[in-house]
């Protein structure tokens, strides 16, 4: 009895409902830190069962999590969810129901993980691969959550393939066009198909994201996220439409990945989607971020040799390169690029001209085994090339980027806030061992580190989902390369 006593009368019993139920908070959601990734997931199914694990510990802590509606904001919606049935595995709606009516009327913040732990994206074993997360599925689960549009805060989907991901999109844009979601501050699409830019695939139909130019708009939206979704690109501005017109911009990070073939977006469709967000502050741009350039030359041939190594660009051809004028991105301080055709990688240089804090530049090759381009280092040539690599006497690597800096003395530099610069995937002579590159910016010093070239496949792994070897294994995050 007298243990009983002391349970009843233990020190967390006498805090405050209010700091027990910040304390049921902290230990629900997770507070991002500086080490912390930019796709790190926000949640996952353990976690949003704190709650849940609180209130069965007893009958005061389970009256303070049902009256706190903020323990119930996140939704997550994976396989685990599906249920066998007569006609096939149902996803069971009841926890997402749940969880929207307890947090009444909070922001929700929705992933919807439709990832298959078990498939291989690289096994050829000749059987069609059919996702246990189907289109019917993903319908079901925006069925249910779309009603309260004007709550979300963020939506994650992650898919293997573009079925499920394209039976999201459909209703999405629909509900966008009509309501609009004025919570809605990060939105994040990623597909996962290693097929995605075959060049047999330029047949298939994408069916991109579609907003009405003239329907609701998003005004808070900060992050927008598309890795092998593509969109209506000329439609795609009226999503970041403020809610009037004197109201600030809102996004800051865009990323735009590993879209397939046949779907980018052309450099003006590009350069508009910029315009509509002057508030920018990172740019992603990896893979085929843009339809094939055409018409360019490479000379000398490439020598692996401890002779200087300058490809020059001799021609750039695009469908609207013409009388593009620059979006001003004042904001802006970090720029990702990452493209298999050299003239794509100038071109988006050329774009961002209108920079001025722009502060860090990554450089990636998207296939692997892109050539490093650039000026002569004496200033004399009239082309406008991307990156010169050339060995020094000491061994080590010099480079210097020219893309689209002026090939005269005492020109202005195109950034002249640039500050560090990142390669990746380049080709280097095999007698220079050195990564540590040098690198003369509008007359500035710096160094950076360089990393050797990496094929395209071992790239896709870290972004597709590999076999675990148990069924129900928990998955992580999409991994990041470099």
């Amino acid at each position: 009895m007298r243990a009983i006593a002391m349970y009843h009368h233990t020190p967390i019993d006498s805090l405050p409902v209010e700091l027990l139920a910040h304390i049921f908070s902290l230990g629900t959601h997770h507070v991002r830190d500086s080490d912390d990734s930019d796709d790190s997931p926000p949640f996952t199914a353990e976690s949003v069962k704190a709650p849940l694990i609180y209130g069965s510990v007893c009958r005061h802590w389970r009256a303070v999590t049902l009256r706190t509606a903020a323990l119930y904001t996140s939704v997550c919606i994976t396989p685990l969810l599906l249920r066998p049935s007569a006609d096939g595995d149902v996803l069971d709606t009841i926890p997402i129901s749940m969880y929207v009516a307890r947090s009444r009327a909070c922001p929700l913040d929705i992933l919807i993980d439709a990832r298959d732990p078990e498939w291989d994206a690289f096994a050829d074993d000749g059987s069609y691969y059919i996702p246990p997360f189907s289109a019917g599925h993903m319908q079901t689960a925006l069925r249910t959550l779309l009603p309260h549009l004007v709550r979300w805060r963020s939506l994650v989907v992650l898919t293997d393939l573009y079925i499920p991901m394209a039976a999201a999109l459909r209703p999405l844009g629909a509900a966008l066009a009509t309501h609009g979601a004025p919570q809605l501050m990060d939105l994040r699409l990623l597909r996962c198909d290693a097929h995605a830019q075959a060049p047999d695939t330029d047949d298939v139909l994408f069916a991109g994201l579609a907003v009405d130019a003239l329907g609701a708009p998003t005004p808070r939206l900060r992050n927008l996220q598309l890795v092998g979704v593509p969109a209506v690109w000329d439609t795609l501005p009226a999503l970041l439409r403020p809610a009037f017109p004197s109201a600030p911009a809102s996004l800051e990070t865009l990323e735009l990945s590993y879209l397939p073939h046949g779907t980018q977006p052309t450099l003006s469709q590009l350069a508009r989607l910029l315009h509509a967000a002057p508030a920018m502050q990172r740019v992603v741009l990896r893979g085929s971020c843009l339809p094939s350039f055409s018409a360019f030359s490479l000379s000398p041939a490439l020598a692996f040799s401890d002779a200087p190594a300058v490809f020059r660009l001799t021609s750039i051809v695009a469908d609207d390169t013409a009388d593009l004028e620059p979006p001003a991105l004042p904001l802006l301080r970090a720029l990702s690029l990452s493209c298999s055709s050299p003239p794509a990688a100038l071109a988006l240089l050329k774009l961002f001209g209108a920079t001025p804090r722009l502060a860090e530049i990554t450089l990636d090759d998207a296939e692997g085994a892109i050539l490093p381009f650039g000026i002569d280092p004496s200033g004399t040539s009239g082309d406008a090339p991307l990156i010169a690599t050339q060995a020094q006497a000491g061994g080590g690597a010099a480079a210097v980027l020219a893309g689209v800096l002026p090939g005269r003395p005492g020109a202005a530099a195109l950034f002249p806030a640039l500050a560090r610069l990142t390669l990746r995937g380049a080709l280097y002579p095999p007698t220079m061992a050195a990564r540590d590159a040098e690198f003369i910016i509008g007359g500035t010093r710096m160094r950076t580190r360089c990393t050797p070239t990496t094929r395209s496949r071992t790239r896709m792994r870290g972004l597709c989902r590999r076999r675990s070897g148990r069924r129900g294994a928990r998955w992580g995050w999409r991994r990041r390369w470099g």
